[in-house]
């Protein structure tokens, strides 16, 4: 489960691609794991920043057992 804010995103087993709740520009994100997957730990790639005026697509996330 990922969260920014009061957005939660259950991401899937398998998932390539994910997409969270709108932010308006200038403003901060701080994407983070709320839980992990049964038996693994994952961790948040380019997960805080400010929105600019094009959408954030650079942010991963990596599980591993």
């Amino acid at each position: 489960i990922l969260v920014n804010g009061s957005d939660r995103v259950i991401v899937p087993a398998g998932a390539t691609a994910f997409t969270m709740a709108r932010v308006a520009q200038d403003a901060p994100y701080g994407v983070s794991i709320l839980a992990n997957p049964a038996g693994q730990s994952c961790t948040v790639a380019n997960g805080v920043g400010t929105i600019g005026p094009a959408d954030v697509n650079n942010v991963t996330v990596t599980c591993a057992p």
